[in-house]
């Protein structure tokens, strides 16, 4: 993985302001905007529609993943984030 900050975060470290903010801009580009335009026929229409990144947040790796990089010095496992989109009805 190619870290985003100078250093390397530990694979149970939280996200960096980084992190977030890449998670933040794919998810506004390429899931809430392509939603929404699949949806209405309008790109413009994902700004107004209400929706909000309620949590992103550090998605831990598999077990077996996490115990192969610190017992046995297999290359860490890729950080990946959990994302949860609220939209009101």
């Amino acid at each position: 993985m190619t870290s985003l900050d100078n250093e390397t975060p530990d694979i149970f470290d939280e996200l960096s302001d980084a992190e977030l903010t890449a998670v933040a801009d794919y998810t506004w580009q390429h899931i809430v905007h392509s939603a929404a335009a699949a949806a209405t026929g309008d790109p413009a229409t994902a700004a107004g529609n209400g929706t909000t990144l309620a949590v992103i947040e550090l998605r831990p790796p598999a077990k077996y993943k996490a115990l192969r990089y610190l017992d046995h010095g297999d290359p860490a496992p890729q950080r990946t984030a959990r994302v949860v989109l609220y939209r009101p009805v």
